[in-house]
């Protein structure tokens, strides 16, 4: 994989893009995060709660893995990009 470049891995447009912009509406997903395989709704919730429960429990101080997309940020930048993310998908499904 290649590291993180363009102008949201810097700072302060990867703060502002993750802190202020609203998430956008149609943004494309990266290829290799796309789900390859069939599954159950209910499959997919219990694999979402696991994750979130996961997440949840990570040290919001440690040093955190580079995004794809806006190169090193910190665990609250991390915590605020994946409630959006999260939020886009729940209400794109009227959930």
């Amino acid at each position: 994989m290649d590291p993180p470049s363009g102008p949201f891995t810097r700072w302060p447009l990867n703060w502002l893009a993750i802190h202020v912009i609203p998430f956008p509406r149609n943004a494309k997903a990266v290829p290799d995060m796309l789900t390859r395989h069939a599954t159950t709704f209910d499959a997919d919730v219990s694999t979402l709660r696991g994750m979130i429960e996961r997440y949840a429990n990570q040290d919001p101080n440690k040093e955190w893995p580079e995004s794809r997309v806006f190169g090193r940020i910190s665990g609250r930048s991390w915590g605020v990009l994946q409630y959006k993310h999260l939020d886009h998908h729940l209400r794109q499904f009227g959930l």
